[in-house]
């Protein structure tokens, strides 16, 4: 048995080449059938939707992959360098929503993850395993299209903070969201020391710490 993974790529239309290399090395991954600890074979199905606004991709996405029954949804942002083992580590967990920690494109470097409470998540050195937190990126996110299907859509609103002033992103709106149906949100700490968030720079978790 497999399980259906719908590799969802919400894009503006210009692909980082580090990106595409890691889809490639991927796909190359699963064509090897590597069995990860035991679980199921993973069958990967490319999901790809382009427009300027990303909620609305990741809506046509997230339907896409409901309607072909794919089991899980691996999203995938198209500023991303990742290995193939980061892919594995998150499918390890076996958990409704697994997603990485990792650098926001700017300085002074904070990292997208947030606390119960509202503060920064740092994957520092002796970060292991995996961390409950309230909201992280969607970068690059494994999960179970039965979340999609029990929480009402739109899955990514985009609801404006009056106090900041300002609209927050659809991944906040959709973790916020996941909480108030009983999912709770989850970062690996070992899969995030093994990606890059690409840009002008190659953004590093260690760079936060330097």
């Amino acid at each position: 048995m497999s399980d259906g993974i719908a590799v969802c790529i919400p894009s503006r239309g210009v692909v980082d080449t580090h990106f595409l290399n890691s889809v490639v090395c991927l796909f190359n991954h699963c064509n090897e059938k590597v069995v990860v600890d035991g679980l199921p074979l993973v069958q990967f199905d490319l999901l790809i939707n382009i427009g300027s606004m990303v909620f609305i991709n990741r809506e046509a996405l997230v339907h896409r992959a409901i309607e072909q029954g794919s089991k899980y949804i691996l999203f995938l942002d198209d500023d991303m360098a990742f290995p193939p083992d980061a892919f594995a580590s998150l499918y390890q967990r076996q958990l409704p929503i697994a997603c990485v920690n990792y650098p926001r494109r700017s300085y002074p470097i904070n990292f997208v993850a947030r606390s119960l409470d509202v503060k920064e998540v740092l994957t520092i050195e002796e970060s292991t395993g995996v961390e409950e937190v309230k909201f992280s990126g969607l970068g690059i996110a494994l999960i179970e299209t039965e979340v999609f299907k029990k929480i009402p859509n739109p899955w990514f609103p985009m609801d404006y903070v009056e106090s900041e002033k300002s609209y927050q992103t659809d991944d906040v709106g959709f973790f916020n969201k996941a909480r108030e149906y009983g999912y709770k949100c989850y970062v690996d700490h070992d899969a995030s020391k093994l990606i890059a968030h690409c840009g002008n720079n190659n953004f590093h978790w260690r760079q936060r710490n330097a």
